[in-house]
């Protein structure tokens, strides 16, 4: 029975306990998931259950279907070299401008760690601190938290060409980016 699932927070518990998995169906769950108004990440984590259900054996196939995401309409602007390279520069010029309050931009670490390294601009460059920033070890690299949106720990490698450019902007502590 569904009953017999470990679910978070006891949801398929309370509403379906003594349901037999394989009488469960999609049209069961709809209802339920609209009048309490669960994220679409609920259906989700219910369809990863249930595909758990058909991996053991219990049920032939999961009568959970989501569609697939919309492929987009239009491809992502990728720049092209002159394009990067302007950014750079001018991340570069701009470096120790400051803002009407008198606080510095700090752009160029910004940029660099975004570009060559693929950094998330809000949930990891946002973030960061110099301490996290290793560009004195033999091969430089960048610590991303775990708490800062992938659950665990990674460490992002800091290509020559964007070492030499943090170099000219690197502080011993504080934030990278000045938010």
């Amino acid at each position: 029975t569904l009953q017999e699932y470990k679910c978070r927070h006891g949801v398929l518990n309370d509403h379906f306990g003594g349901k037999l998995v394989h009488e469960f169906t999609e049209k069961d769950f709809k209802p339920l998931f609209s009048a309490m108004n669960f994220s679409p990440q609920l259906l989700s984590k219910t369809k990863t259950l249930l595909n758990f259900a058909v991996k053991e054996g219990i049920i032939p196939e999961n009568p959970i279907k989501i569609e697939p995401p919309k492929k987009k309409t239009t491809q992502p602007h990728v720049f092209g070299d002159s394009e990067w390279r302007k950014l750079v520069l001018t991340a570069l010029h701009h470096q120790n401008h400051k803002f009407s309050k008198g606080e510095a931009i700090d752009l160029l670490a910004y940029v660099v760690l975004g570009l060559w390294c693929g950094l998330r601009p809000t949930a990891e460059l946002e973030r960061l601190d110099w301490t996290d920033i290793h560009l004195d070890e033999d091969k430089p690299v960048v610590y991303i938290h775990p708490e800062w949106k992938v659950k665990h720990a990674r460490w992002v490698d800091i290509p020559d060409c964007a070492v030499s450019l943090l170099n000219r902007c690197i502080k011993k502590e504080g934030p990278v980016v000045n938010p």
